[in-house]
């Protein structure tokens, strides 16, 4: 439990936590496949899936804005027709 809270860390420290922890990071994951054998071709293709994990989520967040702005204008475009 946190120190300062009795059932744990504060909502938005567990959110960074549980954020930090399932994102990869991509000099670790080069370094890892490094250490593990791999060519400098295959790291820097693990270095590349990791990077993009990172960005994922923004792009699907940009995403979802572009497509509910499509659908509001459309909604809209609707009510005046």
């Amino acid at each position: 439990p946190h120190k300062d809270t009795p059932g744990g860390a504060p909502p938005a420290e567990r959110e960074e936590t549980a954020k930090d922890a399932t994102l990869p990071d991509p000099a670790s994951e080069a370094i890892a496949a490094l250490e593990a054998g791999a060519t400098t071709e295959e790291a820097l293709d693990a270095y590349d899936r990791a990077a993009a994990a990172l960005l994922a989520p923004d792009a699907a967040a940009v995403r979802a804005e572009r497509i509910a702005a499509e659908l509001a204008a459309a909604a809209k475009e609707g009510k005046e027709a």
